[in-house]
């Protein structure tokens, strides 16, 4: 029997147990520094196990940091 995939809105996380991911739209949604560290942790872990490089890792990094840059640049009112 071929394993069952998870619910739309979910990420595996370690040990194969789901995490819920909620968009950050109110206080309540916005997830805690723990299940941040989690997903990290296994997306790092993930990519490795996939054969993704340190250097291809740190690449990755840095476009998501240019991209919340500038979602935040872009969401702040006007100077």
């Amino acid at each position: 029997m071929p394993p069952t995939r998870p619910e739309r809105g979910t990420c595996i996380a370690d040990e194969g147990s789901p995490m819920e991911l909620r968009p950050e739209t109110t206080p309540e949604a916005r997830p805690d520094s723990r299940g941040v560290e989690i997903l990290a942790r296994s997306l790092f872990r993930q990519m490795r196990h996939q054969g993704y490089s340190p250097e291809q890792i740190i690449t990755l990094s840095s476009a998501l940091l240019e991209l919340v840059r500038d979602d935040l640049a872009h969401s702040l009112p006007a100077q």
